[in-house]
């Protein structure tokens, strides 16, 4: 202990090529410069004298500037020579990480745990913010990824040994589990038996080694990343002390598809394919591959994804629906809400979409039960209303009742069974309360109808029956055109 009561430093990462001259007897923290050294991370934090016998090691960081969006948080990335990047990410899923780990090291305390799993679609930027995260605390880091793997038992096993070593010698440290799934995984999913006693032996080193560093309060973070679903890793790593609690990566909202875009494309361009990838279910990086394809003259060309079971909705906010909280109140549609709105669904969630924009809700739809765990997951973390169909499996209704924080929207032309709910009203009721054209206009944005223009006053003033209203908008999602004819059938055959 230094005699000032501040201890000397055992460690201390500077951000420069070479010093000629360190300021031994001076108390640094983390930030701090002078005499030509810029401090980066000292160990023991918070503060601590720098002496002979500190060890320097010299790393090259980044600066990360944190610009709070509405639903979202963006990284500016900016490194030596200029160069600038901006990373957008979940404001609960990055606040998250950053408050039980983050801090933590930067305070020279043990993270919340020795390891921590980022899980979700792959694009979704969980590699990038664990890259990110190394650079900007220019500690040592270490990557495992598959490659560690060998075909002789035992030499799989050593180099996991001598990774986990290294970087406890070298604490504080980080070490980046990239692609985790090949360990992750239950070991119900191994291959043969020789690839199940290889992986026995590696996640056996994993778990004594994480427990280890979490008993002994060393300063050693594990990140591992995978694609893979909530419930294909393997229970046992999800122990406090091992990874503990699973961060989840949703796929991206408008919001951070728009972000990113608009460095890569003009603004309008940028709105264009943001609203085109959110609702095709796109991940963040086919939305980059969209955009770069349209910086080089092509055009975007989009597939569908529905891989993860969800996808966030997006389109543009009609004016109108606000009318609806006239008379049923804009609370209910705040946390844990249950509401069934009856209808054909495609109509129905169209319009529901609007409602959930106008009681300011980012909007998550359900389209595949398979994945409704990590579906429910994405609504909760996003704080997303989630649309789903009234007439899925019971027992898939009631998961989502009984784990959603957020409001439920049941939308189907039968209620759901055994869940609770409040009863909404029908297509009828809401174009009286909001008027024909918002109804019209709701769905065209959603299924990219085309309406030509010399239409929109006719639809504005016309006057069909509650049945032909239904049966206009569901020939209108299935032809993906509106006109006079098919209006004027359509009121003759009804």
């Amino acid at each position: 202990m230094a005699s000032s009561g501040v201890p000397i430093c055992r460690k201390v990462f500077v951000d420069c090529e070479r010093v000629s001259r360190l300021p031994y007897g001076r108390i640094v923290y983390n930030g701090w410069s002078g005499d030509g050294v810029r401090v980066i991370y000292v160990y023991p934090s918070p503060k601590c004298v720098l002496a002979p016998t500190t060890i320097i090691s010299f790393s090259e960081t980044v600066s990360i500037v944190e610009k709070p969006l509405r639903n979202n948080i963006a990284l500016i990335v900016e490194k030596r020579g200029g160069k600038r990047k901006k990373y957008v990410y979940p404001r609960k899923t990055y606040l998250e990480f950053k408050k039980l780990y983050i801090e933590p090291i930067l305070n020279g305390e043990p993270p919340f745990s020795s390891g921590v799993v980022f899980a979700g679609a792959p694009g979704t930027g969980k590699s990038t913010l664990a890259t990110l995260i190394a650079q900007k605390l220019g500690i040592p880091t270490y990557v495992i990824d598959p490659t560690i793997q060998s075909k002789w038992v035992g030499d799989s096993e050593q180099r996991l040994m001598n990774v986990i070593e290294e970087a406890k010698q070298n604490a504080p440290s980080l070490v980046i589990m990239d692609d985790a799934e090949w360990i992750l995984s239950p070991r119900s999913l191994a291959g043969g038996e020789k690839e199940l006693q290889v992986l026995v032996n590696m996640q056996n080193i994993l778990f004594k080694q994480l427990q280890e560093i979490t008993d002994k309060e060393l300063n050693v973070l594990f990140i591992a990343t995978t694609n893979v679903k909530l419930s294909e890793i393997d229970e046992a790593f999800k122990r406090y002390g091992r990874f503990g609690e699973t961060i989840l990566f949703p796929l991206p909202d408008y919001e951070a598809v728009y972000e990113v875009l608009r460095e890569i494309v003009d603004e309008a361009t940028a709105v264009r394919l943001a609203r085109m990838a959110v609702n095709s279910g796109l991940n963040m990086a086919d939305a980059l591959g969209l955009a770069k394809r349209v910086k080089h003259g092509l055009e975007p060309e989009i597939k569908e994804k529905t891989g993860r079971g969800y996808k966030r909705i997006y389109v543009e906010k009609i004016e109108g629906f606000e009318k609806i909280f006239m008379f049923f109140p804009k609370e209910v549609f705040e946390k844990r809400s249950r509401i069934y709105v009856p209808g054909q669904e495609d109509v129905i969630t169209a319009v529901v979409t609007q409602i959930l924009y106008s009681a300011e809700k980012t909007v998550l739809q359900i389209i595949d039960p398979r994945h409704v765990i990590e579906a429910v997951h994405m609504a909760n973390i996003t704080g997303s209303g989630i649309i789903v169909s009234s007439l899925l499996d019971p027992l898939i209704l009631d998961y989502i009742h009984k784990n959603a924080d957020t409001p439920v929207i049941y939308v189907g032309e039968s209620p759901p069974r055994y869940v609770p709910y409040h009863m909404f009203y029908p297509l009828p009721n809401l174009k009286r309360i909001v008027g024909y054209k918002p109804i019209v206009e709701a769905v065209a944005k959603m299924y990219n109808v085309d309406i030509p223009d010399n239409l929109w006053r006719k639809i504005e003033n016309a006057s069909v029956s509650d049945k032909t209203f239904e049966e206009i908008l569901k020939t209108m999602i299935s032809l993906g055109v509106l006109t006079e004819k098919i209006i004027s059938t359509i009121k003759t055959h009804t």
